[in-house]
This record gives structure tokens, C-alpha cells and sequence, in this order.
């Protein structure tokens, strides 16, 4: 019995739906430096090792990772969200466009950082490099009014052309009031807006879905359920409080969890091993293909599944990755043959 709620060409069939999806990412653009080195000595200055370089690699990050998640398996992505006039802006708009992404939407803001993330990672010429530090640059965009408005104004002129929307939020506030209106009409007309944010899950109504992980969702009952700690009553109510339709809720190496307004509950198996290389980007790869099946029409069980498996193929690359449509189906095909789905 397959350890999948339905048939493969299913999957299958969604999958090439997905292809023809129109969609939307907004949000902070990050760029992912990975700086490679060789350990050699301790430094006599402090004691901490000294690290030979070996070359440096630039990868989209934050909400252009879940865009380059996308636009894997879509043919139309349109990019939302502001870089500087800076030297790491022109490195990371050549990756997104590389990739098919459509960056009409990215605004230049003259004295601004464009935000990046520098990973030292370190070890031996014949092993796998693991990190030992991380660089984090660029300020959050807080009271900048003028700017929101400029890029709520952009969703409204691309609305027509574009079917489902994802709002990719990592606490650079790149995502302002303006934006987040905008985006509730765009629901309200019809689309499907999911949110996938670090810090401010709250601040997410009256839209289609939220796509917190474990530590999110837990904050999230601090803050708004004086500290409650059951996940389960927690994605519970973060229905009732936000009006949701959807929480997909996900729990690293114990799979993921689906709420529906409805009332219905499922429990989705990790897909594949639970001996996870690296989770960077799995998040993003989620909320990006949870997405884009919602806005192809897919079953919200069954778009939960699919994105449960690309992130299966993620978790097993190293530094920020993202699934092709290829890997996507592989990984389906041995979840298919795993045995049967747990009771939820």
C-alpha cells in the first residue's frame, strides 16, 4: 500500500499544472555567499583556526531562494522586493535572471545594503566542508512608507498576470503595511496568498495559508496563546485567529503537520531518511511549492505532500538547494513505496 493519500499520476498531473502557474514571490531578497576554506592552524591571536581560502560561491537566498524554488518547476516567476545599489545587488539579480526569474518587480534603493548572508565553511581537502561561522548583512527597511507603497503598487500592476502569491519574510521588513494590504485584496479578489515568515506570523490574516515550522509555531503560542506549547492546539488556533484556510505546519525530521478551516488534521511522514544533511532553504522550498499547487488547483493534502517531498530532495544537498521536477517525481515514486500512510 502506498505510503502516499493518492495515485502517482496524480502527482504527476499536478506537477505539469504546476508548469503553467503564474507566480509571485515578495519579499526580502537575500543573497547567500558561501566562502570555502582549509583549516590549517590556530591563530596565535585568539583561539580559533585559521582558514585557507579556496574560493567563494553565490547563491539566491531568503525570498529569491523560494523564487528559484519556483521557477524549478514553473515557467512564470515574477520576483518582489528591494536590493541596493551595491556590488552584491549586481551579483544576485544576474543569478535570478539566470534562473528565468522575472525581477521587473525588485526596487533599487540608493543607500541601502543589499542583505546577505556569508557562510565560512571550513574543513579538509578530501571531506565535506561543515560551517563555522556566519556574516549577516543589511538593515531592516522600518518607516520606510514611500518605498512599501512603490512595491504595493508594482503587486497591484502585475496582479492580472500572476494566479497564486507567496510572501517570504526573514525580519527585513521589506514586507510592510502597504505590501500586506495588498496582498489581502489580492485573496479577497480570488488569489491564493500563502505566507511563509520568520518573525511575524501574526501579522498574516484573512489570507489562504501560513507555512511556520515547529520553532515558529511555538513562538507563535508565546505571543499570541500565553505560552502554549501543543503544536497541535497551536496550528489549531492559528486558524481560528488569523482566518486561515490552511497551517502547514513543518517539523523537520518528523514530517509535517496540515490544518484545515474545515476541521481535518493529517500527519504527513518525513519524506525519505530522517538523517538530514542540511536544512537550509527547505523552508523556502516548502512554502514555494505548497504554493504553487494550491494555485494549480491541487488538493491542499495533496500540494502539502508534494511540497513534503521536494523538501525530502533539499534536505539531502548541502548549503541553500532547491528540487527539479525530476527529483521531485523520484522522491514521490520511493515515498510510494514505503508502506502505508499513518493514521492521523
Amino acid at each position: 500500500m502506498s505510503a502516499l493519500c493518492f495515485r502517482l499520476d496524480e502527482y504527476n498531473a499536478l506537477l505539469e499544472r504546476i508548469r503553467k502557474v503564474r507566480l509571485g514571490i515578495v519579499g526580502d531578497l537575500i543573497l547567500d555567499e558561501y566562502v570555502y576554506g582549509v583549516p590549517r592552524r590556530l591563530s596565535r591571536e585568539a583561539p580559533v583556526p585559521i582558514i585557507e581560502y579556496e574560493g567563494s560561491r553565490y547563491v539566491p537566498g531568503g525570498a529569491c531562494n523560494s523564487a528559484s524554488a519556483a521557477a524549478a518547476v514553473a515557467e512564470t516567476v515574477h520576483l518582489f522586493g528591494f536590493v541596493g545599489n551595491d556590488q552584491n545587488a549586481k551579483r544576485l539579480l544576474p543569478l535570478l535572471q539566470e534562473r528565468r526569474i522575472n525581477t521587473s518587480g525588485v526596487i533599487v534603493v540608493p543607500d541601502w545594503q543589499t542583505v546577505t548572508k556569508t557562510r565560512v565553511m571550513a574543513g579538509s581537502i578530501h571531506a565535506a566542508k561543515h560551517q563555522v561561522v556566519r556574516i549577516d548583512k543589511g538593515t531592516p527597511l522600518v518607516g520606510q512608507k514611500t518605498l512599501h507603497e512603490r512595491l504595493a503598487a508594482a503587486i497591484h500592476q502585475a496582479a492580472p498576470h500572476i494566479d497564486a502569491w507567496l510572501i517570504s519574510d526573514y525580519g527585513y521588513m521589506c514586507v510592510g503595511k502597504p505590501v500586506e494590504e495588498a496582498l489581502k485584496d489580492l485573496f479577497t479578489e480570488g488569489a491564493v496568498v500563502v505566507a511563509d515568515s520568520r518573525w511575524r506570523i501574526h501579522q498574516f490574516s484573512r489570507i489562504t495559508a501560513v507555512t511556520p515550522n515547529e520553532e515558529e509555531a511555538l513562538e507563535f503560542g508565546r505571543y499570541m496563546l500565553n505560552f502554549e506549547k501543543d503544536v497541535r492546539r497551536i496550528g489549531e488556533s492559528m486558524l481560528e485567529i488569523l482566518q486561515l484556510r490552511y497551517v502547514l505546519l513543518t517539523r523537520g525530521n518528523k514530517g509535517m503537520m496540515l490544518f484545515s478551516a474545515d476541521g481535518k488534521r493529517e500527519e504527513i511522514p518525513v519524506a525519505g531518511t530522517t538523517e538530514i544533511v542540511d536544512v537550509s532553504g527547505a523552508g523556502d522550498e516548502v512554502a514555494a511549492l505548497f504554493t504553487a499547487a494550491l494555485g494549480a488547483g491541487g488538493d491542499p493534502l495533496m500540494a502539502a505532500e508534494l511540497a513534503n517531498a521536494a523538501a525530502g530532495v533539499v534536505v539531502m544537498k548541502r548549503g541553500t538547494a532547491i528540487a527539479s521536477t525530476d527529483e521531485i517525481r523520484a522522491k514521490l515514486e520511493e515515498v510510494s513505496c514505503r508502506g502505508a500512510h499513518p493514521e492521523s
